[in-house]
């Protein structure tokens, strides 16, 4: 009624009415139907409200179809091209049945051109006007085709001194033909001439991927083709050749140039003084470095740590040195810089070689690594004569050490003969720390045939700490002996050792049933405490495996310590005779 009524007025302003949409569907182009792929046709003069009632068309993507037609697989409707054995919704019975295609290997063209670009070799004539030199130019060219989406930029090399515009000639983009369509890859090859926006350019060559793809899609592919030299560089070439030079050479003592190439690189050679009157056994190891960047060279004494010298005198300054020259000392500096004038150069200074410098003979020993590559790579030498300078000294007598006078220890005496002021003989600190309160005790009796010394009881104490011993003497009642200390405490020697190379009693000689010699008398380990047992098996069991505490015949005779030590107090109690 509303429509009846709308049609009937006039059309004037303030008598129609405004279409309000209420639906706003998406336009849906491509679908699969009856498992093939449609595509339906939308015309510019349909609205977006009634394209989505547009009927779609199957698509036979199985026959061929022109290129302009065809995007990625898929085939416009409009065309004019139908399936065969294709079936509308309604006449497929089997339409729920069938399964649609899946979409697992489908790429993309963008994702399967990506990064592949055909590279062609071309060039073009530029026509140069009013020049009496060049009539025109030859000016190479590289052609990218870019796959991903049919675009071509042209670049060309830049050469040195050219003065021409070089780089990019055409940014990448799409180019047209003459006749509307773009460029494709098929219209690319080698000994063919494109035109790009009026340009010619003749494809002399490509590279290996650009001919192996063409190769792969059927196209033929020509040898490539000579580059034409441009006529103008070929001149000129000529002309430098041929040209006699009319500038002078530059200086060799071109100070920026030398800056740039040697700064910081250094010649360091060593060498002694080898003069006439000089005493090789008291002469100075001097260091000579030789500066590249302006041929000076200084001379220093090589210093030596824990040396009671001045540390690393100057001996001359870094100054150029003449050839020849004057003698007067090495604190004299030459200012003098003439051009006519011979300077020592590198080619004076090579291991095994004598340099005079103002009066005073230095001979070349030996020199750094980087000074041997320097002149592997420069003058091509690879042998060096390094000489050995060192004097060996001779061997002094070594003076007999005298015999104990009786004062203190061996050791003590070994200190007064090695120096004048004696110093107190080391400790092992160590040991002090680790083993200090240890006492080993040991019973022992005397190797005596007296019938009395047979009774008589020894305890012998091992301190393992500074590896002293004591001997204490048990009392024995109606005897007329009344024990006490036998022996103080200290450093047992052996008797077959020497004052010079002492040998002392250590804990590995007081198995049970050695002897100990101690003050002329002979003392036979018999016994030892329970204590010193099990010290002895902890700490020393390979020195004592043999006869020692694991023998079951010495363990019968092993004492308790608490009897041991009774003794012991025993002894202490009764005091010395």
């Amino acid at each position: 009624m509303e429509a009846r009524l709308t049609d009937r007025l006039p059309m004037l302003p303030g008598y129609s009415l405004p279409v309000v949409k209420d639906r706003y569907p998406l336009c849906h182009t491509f679908d699969y139907r009856s498992g093939q792929p449609m595509a339906r046709s939308l015309p510019t003069s349909v609205s977006p409200l009634h394209r989505a009632q547009q009927p779609v068309q199957p698509v036979d993507t199985r026959q061929s179809r022109p290129p302009s037609e065809v995007h990625n697989g898929v085939v416009a409707a409009g065309s004019g091209h139908t399936s065969e054995g294709s079936h509308s919704n309604e006449e497929d019975p089997y339409r729920h049945r069938r399964r649609r295609p899946t979409k697992d290997n489908f790429l993309p063209n963008f994702a399967l051109n990506d990064k592949k670009v055909l590279h062609f070799q071309a060039y073009f004539r530029e026509d140069v006007d009013n020049s009496p030199f060049e009539q025109y130019r030859v000016r190479p060219v590289d052609i990218f085709y870019f796959l991903e989406d049919d675009s071509i930029s042209v670049r060309e090399p830049k050469q040195e001194n050219s003065g021409l515009s070089q780089g990019c000639v055409l940014r990448r983009h799409r180019i047209r033909k003459s006749d509307g369509r773009c460029f494709h890859w098929s219209d690319l090859n080698v000994g063919i001439a494109i035109s790009l926006y009026g340009v010619t350019y003749r494809i002399v060559n490509c590279d290996k991927f650009t001919r192996d793809f063409l190769r792969g899609h059927g196209v033929s592919v020509l040898a490539p083709e000579p580059l034409p030299e441009d006529p103008y560089t070929a001149a000129r070439r000529h002309l430098s050749q041929h040209q006699r030079k009319l500038h002078t050479t530059k200086s060799q003592r071109d100070k920026l140039w030398r800056f740039l190439r040697y700064d910081r690189h250094v010649l360091r050679f060593f060498c002694v003084e080898d003069g006439a009157g000089v005493d090789p056994r008291r002469r100075k190891k001097l260091v000579l470095q030789y500066f590249l960047v302006d041929d000076t060279l200084d001379l220093k004494e090589m210093h030596r740590p824990l040396e009671q010298r001045e540390l690393a005198p100057i001996l001359l300054g870094r100054q150029r040195i003449p050839k020849v020259q004057e003698s007067r000392g090495l604190f004299y500096k030459y200012e003098t810089d003439g051009e006519g004038e011979e300077f020592i150069g590198p080619e004076d200074l090579q291991p095994g070689r004598r340099l005079n410098i103002y009066g005073r003979s230095f001979l070349i020993y030996d020199c750094d690594d980087f000074t041997k590559n320097f002149y592997r790579e420069q003058f091509g030498v690879d042998h060096f004569d390094v000489i050995d300078v060192d004097v060996k000294e001779e061997a002094r007598a070594q003076q007999p050490i005298p015999p104990h006078n009786g004062f203190g220890s061996p050791e003590d005496t070994l200190q007064s003969v090695l120096r004048i002021t004696p110093r107190r003989a080391r400790r092992d600190s160590r040991q002090v720390l680790e083993k200090e309160g240890i006492v080993l005790r040991f019973q022992a009796a005397l190797d005596s045939t007296l019938p009395l010394d047979r009774e008589r009881s020894f305890v012998v104490c091992f301190y393992p700490s500074d590896e002293t011993v004591s001997i204490l003497e048990r009392p024995l009642p109606n005897s007329g002996v009344p024990g006490g200390k036998f022996l103080r405490r200290m450093r047992l020697r052996k008797p077959l050792s020497s004052t010079a190379e002492p040998r002392y009693y250590a804990l590995p000689d007081l198995r049970v049933g050695n002897v100990l010699e101690a003050v002329g008398r002979r003392f036979v380990i018999v016994r030892a405490d329970q204590f010193a047992a099990n010290y002895i098996k902890r700490y020393h069991s390979e020195p004592f495996a043999n006869g020692g505490v694991d023998n079951p015949a010495v363990n019968g005779n092993i004492r308790a310590n608490d009897e041991l030590l009774k003794d012991r107090r025993a002894v202490e109690d009764s005091g010395p005779p």
